[in-house]
């Protein structure tokens, strides 16, 4: 199963793992992408959901060290040489997107304005393909106030059962049979009775995650701000593609670049 969630590591491990022969870390290409875009060590630890600034210099001067310089700005020049910008700026929308998933599902929490939602998933249900997935899941729900546990001893305090299609499951348990059922679909197969959600249809996961939210809580202040992220979703990834399509119309006729310019400052004001 591929989902867009994948998309930053596997840039990382093709392209950014290495550049012009130095290593870095994740975390260091993660710092190097916004440094590129000219974001403050400020703005850096905001989308990195770093919370010292501090730890921020730190890599920074990690960074520098790799390279022996001692600037910013030859940080960017570095990488205008390396010939990995662009692929340094298709993983910098990765981050913005990120982070704008992830302050949404902070504001998701405050306006459910009610105690954590309890989910079961039982472990047996679990291909080990899908384990990644599932704890990548677990993490992100929870920052909306969502839990998935995977504790037998948790069902009677469960509202809503996780059920992998294509697995079986066994609800002997009495706790369990009266609970709403959510269908994932994780690999290609048979389409579920009842609710499902298919993260296996090439819609961005972030998308996938939102509509599990609204399946599980459906009040109009969420789907107000699910709709919000959609919207941002979207202006997001049309400025990658917008930016892509200026580079490879000039690449074919370097003379309409001012009409070109003068399109992009008439959109930007």
């Amino acid at each position: 199963m591929t989902t867009r969630i994948d998309k930053k590591n596997r840039l990382y491990n093709l392209y950014l793992k290495e550049i012009s022969t130095v290593k870095f870390t994740q975390r260091q290409v993660d710092i190097i992408a916004c440094l590129i875009h000219n974001r403050s060590y400020g703005k850096v630890a905001d989308l990195l959901n770093i919370k010292s600034i501090r730890t921020v210099h730190a890599h920074v001067r990690d960074i520098k060290s790799k390279i022996d310089n001692s600037t910013t700005e030859f940080i960017i020049d570095f990488i205008e040489k390396s010939g990995k910008r662009k692929h340094l700026v298709e993983y910098y929308i990765e981050i913005l997107t990120y982070s704008v998933f992830l302050k949404k599902l902070t504001k998701i929490k405050l306006a459910s304005n009610r105690s954590r939602i309890v989910c079961f998933i039982h472990p047996n249900n679990i291909r080990e393909e899908h384990r990644k997935f599932i704890n990548r899941l677990k993490d992100d729900l929870s920052v909306a106030n969502i839990l998935i546990t995977e504790k037998i001893e948790d069902i009677e305090n469960v509202q809503i059962v996780f059920v992998i299609s294509g697995q079986d499951f066994d609800f002997s348990n009495t706790l369990l049979r009266n609970k709403k059922v959510i269908h994932f679909i994780l690999s290609s197969g048979i389409k579920p009775e009842g609710e499902y959600i298919d993260f296996n249809s090439g819609t961005s996961y972030y998308f996938s995650v939102m509509k599990l939210i609204k399946t599980i809580i459906n009040k109009e202040s969420i789907n107000k701000i699910i709709t919000d992220f959609e919207l941002e979703h979207k202006a997001i990834n049309s400025s990658w593609h917008h930016d892509k399509i200026i580079k490879q119309t000039l690449k074919k006729d370097n003379s309409i670049l001012p009409i070109i310019l003068k399109i992009t400052f008439y959109v930007a004001i």
